[in-house]
C-alpha cells in the first residue's frame, strides 16, 4: 500500500506543522510514503540530502476567496497525476480545507481512502461562516481518520459532531539529541549581552495568541525585583512593529531583544541561554485564533528549562501545571509577573521543573514513539510503515 502526504507545510518552509510532518516522514519509508509539498526556494537542495521522497510543484495556500479555488484545483490536478503514476492508494491531508476538500473529492470520484490533520482551532476560526463550516463537516465526515495534535483539540471536534472512534491524537515531537540541556552558549550570551542577567524567553511568530505583549507589560513588575532581566523574543511576524513600540512607551528596551529568525541549528542554544521558557498564549480572532499544542513548551522541557504557559487551548498536554512549569490565567499580568519572579528566584523549585520537562520529553514525545504512532495508523491499510 503506497501513501501521499498532501500538505502545505514542509521543509525547508519553517513552520511547526513542517517540523512535525518532517519528522514523521523521515522514519516512514520513501518507497510507499511519498510527500507532495511546494516549490520553495531552497527545496531541491534540500530533497537532495533527505530520504524522503517529495514530489515538489508550485502551489500556495491563498487568502482570496477566487485564489483558493484555483489553488485546490491545481492540487487536484497535481494529485491526480501523482496517484495515478505512483499507483497511490491513500491520501493524508495534511490541512483540513483545501487539501481535504481535495481528499473529499477523491474518496467521492474513485472511493480512494484518506486521513485529514487538524489543528486545534479551524471551528473557530470558521464560526461566522456557515458554508466553510459545513464544508469542513462534510471533509471530516467522509475521512477514515481525523488526526489531532492534542486533547483540546480532540474534545473540540468531538463537540463538533466527528466521532470518538474517528479520532486520533498524535502529538508534536522533539528530537531530544537536537534539544537538550548544558550547551555551549558563550557566542549567544556575547551576542545578546546576557552576561550576568536572569533570561527569560518566547518563541513562535509573532501574532497576539503568543501573549508577547503580556509578557512585555508584566516586566514593568518584574523589573523592580529583578533588575537584570532580559526578554529575548525569537521570531517575526505582524505583531513586531506593535510589540517594539509598546516595549518603547514602557521603557523596556534595554530589557528586550528582539532576535528575529533563528535557524533550527541554533534554537536548542538559544533555550539553552534562557532561565525560563514564557509564552501566555491566549485564544483571539481570527485566522491564528488557538494554540492546538504548543511545541514550544516541549522543546524548552527537553532543555531542561522551566516554563510559564497560558490556560488556553492544548496547552495543558505540553505543559504539566505544577512538575514541568505553570499555566495560568493569559490574561493576567500581575500573576505572570508574580510567576516569573517566583521560579527566577527559586533554582531548586526552577531545577525541578526543567528535570521533569527533560524526563517526560524522553518518555512521552521522542519523534520515534510518533513515527511509531503514524506507522500504527497506516498499518490500517497495510503493513506497519515504520522503519
Amino acid at each position: 500500500m503506497r501513501s501521499l502526504l498532501i500538505t502545505y507545510d514542509f521543509p525547508p518552509i519553517v513552520s511547526g506543522i513542517a517540523t512535525v510532518f518532517y519528522n514523521i516522514w523521515k522514519s516512514l519509508p520513501a518507497d510507499q510514503c511519498l510527500v507532495l509539498a511546494p516549490r520553495v526556494r531552497g527545496s531541491l537542495e534540500f530533497d537532495r540530502v533527505n530520504g524522503i521522497q517529495v514530489v515538489r510543484k508550485k502551489y500556495s495556500l491563498e487568502t482570496d476567496i477566487i485564489k483558493k479555488f484555483l489553488s485546490a484545483i491545481l492540487l487536484f490536478v497535481h494529485t491526480m497525476r501523482i496517484t495515478r503514476k505512483e499507483k497511490i492508494d491513500l491520501l493524508i491531508c495534511g490541512q483540513p480545507m483545501i487539501i481535504g476538500a481535495v481528499g473529499l473529492i477523491f474518496r467521492k470520484l474513485f472511493n480512494m481512502p484518506y486521513h485529514v490533520w487538524v489543528y486545534g482551532g479551524e471551528t473557530i476560526k470558521f464560526k461566522d461562516s456557515k458554508l466553510f463550516l459545513k464544508m469542513l463537516k462534510c471533509i471530516l465526515d467522509n475521512a477514515d481518520r481525523v488526526i489531532t495534535n492534542s486533547s483540546y483539540t480532540d474534545e473540540e471536534y468531538s463537540r463538533f459532531g466527528i466521532p470518538d472512534e474517528k479520532l486520533l491524537k498524535v502529538t508534536p515531537g522533539v528530537d531530544a539529541d537536537q534539544f537538550r540541556p548544558d550547551m555551549d552558549v558563550r557566542d549567544l550570551v556575547k551576542k545578546h549581552d546576557l552576561e550576568n542577567r536572569r533570561v527569560i524567553m518566547t518563541v513562535g511568530r509573532l501574532v497576539p495568541r503568543k501573549g508577547n505583549d503580556t509578557v512585555i507589560r508584566s516586566l514593568k513588575k518584574v523589573v523592580e525585583k529583578i533588575p537584570d532581566i532580559r526578554y529575548v523574543i525569537i521570531g517575526n511576524g505582524p505583531e513586531k512593529k506593535r510589540l517594539q513600540m509598546l516595549a518603547h512607551e514602557l521603557h523596556l528596551e534595554d530589557h528586550i531583544v528582539f532576535a528575529g529568525f533563528v535557524s533550527d541549528e541554533d534554537l536548542p542554544k538559544y533555550y539553552n541561554a534562557c532561565d525560563l521558557y514564557v509564552l501566555p498564549n491566549r485564544e483571539t480572532d481570527g485566522f491564528e485564533a488557538v494554540e492546538g499544542f504548543g511545541i514550544s513548551f516541549i522543546e524548552a522541557g527537553a532543555c531542561g528549562k522551566p516554563v510559564i504557559g497560558g490556560r488556553s487551548g492544548g496547552t495543558s498536554d505540553s505543559v504539566l501545571n505544577g512538575e514541568t512549569g505553570v499555566l495560568i490565567d493569559p490574561l493576567d499580568t500581575e500573576l505572570l509577573a508574580d510567576q516569573i519572579i517566583q521560579i527566577l528566584s527559586d533554582r531548586e523549585l526552577a531545577g525541578s521543573y526543567g528535570m521533569k520537562g527533560r524526563e517526560r520529553v524522553m518518555k512521552d514525545f521522542r519523534w520515534e514513539m510518533i513515527s511509531k504512532t503514524v506507522g500504527g495508523l497506516l498499518s490500517d491499510y497495510g503493513k506497519v510503515y515504520v522503519n
